[in-house]
């Protein structure tokens, strides 16, 4: 687009130039025009009509009775072009004349030839006169030639020389007064294209400013690459704005239900706190209920504390990652077992595969232990008590860690939302209060590892989510 705009930029230059300079010249030609005489094939080639009557003394001759006599070459020419020719002596007198019009007469005064020859006409008939001389044995004759009026113009000024310096001094000044006005004119008419489109861009981009995205510029002329990235610009704005009001929904919906996780366990440890600054006589295993009460409570505020924390260093690439070489086949098989141990989830249906024993690889193993724990856990509090888990190992060209249930699966809304920050599915009951930073954090923690999470689901057919490391 560069090019193209440099392009475009120097040829507007060089058409106002050709047209300034064009205009010039046929000014200088107009003012100038009454200095040059025609030149005209009819008399004699590329030769100037005051070259053809000075050089027509060639063709005077003089026979031996001293007689002058027009040559047969000179009649043709006069001829040809319908002129007359006479030829005068010292005392303006006639001596030779050929083609003559009756009026004009045998004798002329000085200021009848300056007249026929300034103005035209002046020696009685309608033609322009043009003189020339020959000298012959010491004597000065004078012909004259007679030009019809339609084929030749003359323009005769008379100035003095300070009034043409003024006159030559004025037409500079108009001549440059004209060519600015030109210049304007011609390059405001060849500039709309070029600026116009950049008014409009400006425009775009305070619309852009203003938070207006709904505004379609149209794709077309030499700015057609700069209005598609500006359109492709307010999509992306559009759709980040759109993306930004549903994240603040979902982070004030996710603040609401922190604070209230949070002021659940807090009001409990105060209010036991301050059952135990009464002055009364606790049992030790009283004291005990309450204390465990207290810590529990402490504990699951400590667990969103620490949640957040780890959310905040994940998102902000910190180096948190202790990686040793571990089999993944024994970390998954041992979350499967801790959590079976749990005696909420003692009787829970989970299934362990792998395609072989021992599948090594470099990985933090507390945090991806994380990772799997949660994904297992999910499928049990997020599906009724019969649901059917199955966890599962294998290698290929990467390894894979796949688990699977038939449970409720997940709709197409929380599908999309599900590894965002802040959010909390809408199935998510008060077995499972958490910091809703889970997934993200697993998937988090996956990237570091450069890794991915898959998920698969449909409602009423389960869920398949499948971590590839």
């Amino acid at each position: 687009m560069k090019v193209k705009l440099t392009l475009r930029y120097i040829l507007s230059v060089a058409i106002i130039a050709i047209i300034v300079v064009i205009l010039n010249i046929s000014m200088i030609l107009l003012i100038t025009s009454y200095k040059n005489i025609t030149e005209a094939n009819d008399y004699g080639g590329n030769i100037k009509i005051d070259n053809f009557v000075r050089n027509f003394n060639e063709h005077i001759e003089m026979d031996i009775n001293n007689n002058f006599y027009i040559s047969d070459s000179g009649k043709k020419l006069i001829d040809k072009r319908k002129l007359w020719i006479q030829i005068i002596d010292e005392e303006n007198k006639e001596v030779y004349s050929y083609n003559k019009p009756k009026v004009i007469k045998e004798k002329h005064t000085p200021i009848e030839i300056i007249n026929g020859y300034k103005y035209g006409g002046g020696l009685g008939d309608d033609s322009h006169i043009l003189a020339g001389y020959k000298d012959v044995d010491d004597t000065t004759y004078t012909y004259l030639i007679g030009f019809p009026m339609k084929d030749l113009q003359k323009y005769t000024f008379i100035e003095e020389t300070d009034t043409m310096l003024k006159l030559m001094r004025y037409s500079i000044i108009s001549m440059l007064v004209v060519d600015f006005l030109i210049a304007i004119v011609f390059g405001y008419i060849f500039s709309k294209d070029l600026t116009k489109p950049v008014k409009n861009i400006i425009g775009a981009i305070d619309d852009l400013h203003n938070g207006d995205y709904d505004i379609y510029y149209k794709e077309k002329g030499l700015y057609s690459n700069v209005f598609k990235k500006l359109n492709n610009l307010s999509h992306k704005l559009k759709d980040n704005e759109l993306e930004r009001k549903k994240i603040d929904k979902m982070r004030d919906d996710w603040i609401a239900n922190i604070s209230h996780d949070i002021k659940t366990p807090l009001s409990s440890i105060k209010g036991y706190a301050e059952f135990l600054e009464e002055d009364y006589d606790f049992s030790n295993e009283e004291v005990k209920t309450y204390a465990e009460i207290i810590s529990n409570k402490s504990n699951y505020i400590k667990e969103l504390v620490d949640d957040l924390n780890l959310n905040m260093k994940l998102k902000n690439n910190k180096s948190i990652l202790n990686k040793e070489k571990v089999n993944i086949v024994t970390l998954v098989k041992n979350s499967v077992i801790d959590i079976l141990n749990d005696s909420k989830y003692s009787e829970a249906d989970i299934r362990f595969e792998c395609s072989e024993d021992k599948i090594f690889t470099d990985i933090d193993k507390v945090l991806m232990k994380r990772v799997f724990n949660n994904i297992i856990y999910n499928a049990l509090i997020h599906n009724d008590e019969n649901v059917k888990i199955a966890v599962s190992v294998y290698k290929s060209d990467k390894i894979h860690i796949l688990i699977s249930d038939n449970g409720k699966g997940i709709s197409k809304e929380n599908l999309e939302n599900i590894f965002n920050r802040y959010y909390r599915g809408t199935n998510t009951g008060e077995a499972h209060k958490g910091s809703g930073l889970g997934m993200s954090i697993a998937k988090e923690i996956v990237s570091a590892h450069s890794g991915e999470i898959i998920l698969n689901s449909e409602l009423g057919k389960g869920t398949d989510m499948e971590v590839v490391l």
